[in-house]
């Protein structure tokens, strides 16, 4: 999961913003798509990985989606919480997931970045000043 995450960071940062966010529209209406046509009920984990990037496009602050790319996801949250998950608690737990894991790894960030702080100030000075 890292090394995929290191590799869309990179590609991103080929990439650009506007074609980035291409990207990111393309696989929002994948997923509706594939939401729309697939009528059995589908695991947690595919469920978890459409929420997660859904979730990440509503409500991350850090970057700066486009107001089309946020009403997309959200109808996409929509469509999946009608067809798929019509069990409300299910949902929600799925929901609830998402979000506590994405609390957990914000902190693990926040405690790894105050510790390379305390190992290396300078070092620390030097990518303070690069944000």
């Amino acid at each position: 999961h890292t090394e995929m995450t290191t590799k869309m960071e990179r590609v991103v940062k080929r990439a650009g913003a506007s074609q980035f966010n291409t990207h990111v529209g393309s696989a929002l209406k994948y997923f509706a798509g594939f939401i729309s046509l697939v009528d059995f009920p589908p695991t947690d984990d595919t469920t978890l990985v459409i929420m997660r990037t859904c979730c990440r496009v509503t409500t991350d602050q850090s970057i700066q989606y486009p107001e089309d790319l946020k009403l997309v996801a959200e109808e996409v949250l929509a469509l999946l919480r009608e067809k798929w998950v019509r069990d409300e608690d299910r949902y929600n737990g799925v929901y609830q997931e998402v979000m506590s894991g994405r609390q957990h790894k914000r902190t693990e960030r926040k405690v790894h970045e105050k510790q390379l702080a305390v190992r290396d100030p300078q070092a620390a000075a030097r990518r303070k000043l690069r944000r």
